[in-house]
């Protein structure tokens, strides 16, 4: 299985839709705002020597300023970094309080998305989670009724996917009963594998792409490349917004090296009517206008 990219090169831009909300100062917002950094921090598999720096990249401009006062962010000490937020903000960590329509209002949100990764789902299910168990615990819902608000917060059309693959590892299930939410979780993280054979073509295959879903462009897969790059050519002349400030040595399937001239930042690529969001790396003097390395798998 080829790897994917990880760390900092994998965390999500401030503002995306996969970044935290950015967090302005409000006492309120901090606890959520820490998981949510953490949760990206997980799936990125940045080390805790990065955290300190990256947090504050999903910061308000006047909280930058105080964060960075904390004890821990000098020496870059997550541990202690995160012990003096807490500390700050200590009224913000006593157990938060959910009500029925906390999670009526979260699964109403949440059905418009659709999903498209096991990443996604898996994000979908700590979200959920974290106001369903809170209502069971209280006897505010029951399990019954966790299970038929986990299903309907997800899309019609995931719920469809998902139900073709309950119908063969639950066959004699009742239909006039919700599926258990957490059978739910085990067919959907199959469904939606991105490490499925089919999301992973030979290499060297050509693939009809758009570019922010209206740039129609061939990008060439390659496994043995370690980022998804575009040649300079490429991103100039589709007038694609990019940064120079971040740049890195890669390595090609040939072995061969070359250093990244900048970045696109969250670029969507629209593959067979699935849109995926990469950071694509700019490269000078490219043969090929797309490569699709190994990111693009993820």
């Amino acid at each position: 299985m080829a790897a994917s990219v990880t760390g900092k090169a994998a965390m999500p831009t401030p503002g995306s839709s996969r970044a935290p909300k950015t967090f302005d100062g409000n006492e309120e917002d901090i606890a959520e705002f820490l998981e949510q950094f953490e949760n990206c921090a997980e799936d990125c598999q940045l080390p805790d020597g990065d955290k300190v720096k990256f947090l504050c990249r999903y910061l308000g401009h006047q909280q930058k300023d105080i964060f960075k006062a904390f004890k821990g962010y000098d020496t870059g000490d997550w541990a202690v970094f995160l012990a003096a937020i807490k500390e700050e903000f200590e009224g913000a960590f006593t157990e938060k309080r959910f009500t029925r329509q906390s999670i009526i209002q979260f699964v109403r949100t949440h059905s418009a998305k659709q999903i498209t990764s096991d990443v996604d789902l898996r994000t979908y299910h700590r979200e959920f989670q974290a106001i369903a168990r809170y209502l069971v615990k209280e006897s505010i819902i029951s399990e019954d009724e966790r299970s038929q608000y986990f299903w309907f917060g997800l899309h019609t059309v995931t719920c469809q996917a998902i139900e073709q693959r309950l119908a063969v590892t639950h066959p004699l299930h009742d239909r006039t009963k919700p599926y258990n939410h957490a059978d739910v979780l085990t067919a959907g993280k199959y469904v939606f594998n991105i490490h499925t054979f089919y999301n992973n073509p030979p290499v060297g295959v050509e693939l009809d792409i758009k570019i922010q879903g209206k740039f129609a462009e061939v990008g060439i897969y390659d496994s043995g490349a370690e980022l998804v790059c575009i040649s300079e050519m490429a991103a100039k002349e589709l007038g694609l917004p990019f940064s120079c400030d971040l740049q890195l040595n890669m390595r090609d399937a040939n072995g061969g090296e070359r250093t990244t001239f900048g970045i696109i930042e969250n670029l969507q690529l629209v593959i067979g009517g699935v849109s995926i969001y990469v950071h694509a790396w700019i490269i000078r003097n490219a043969p090929y206008r797309l490569l699709l390395g190994r990111p693009f798998q993820i």
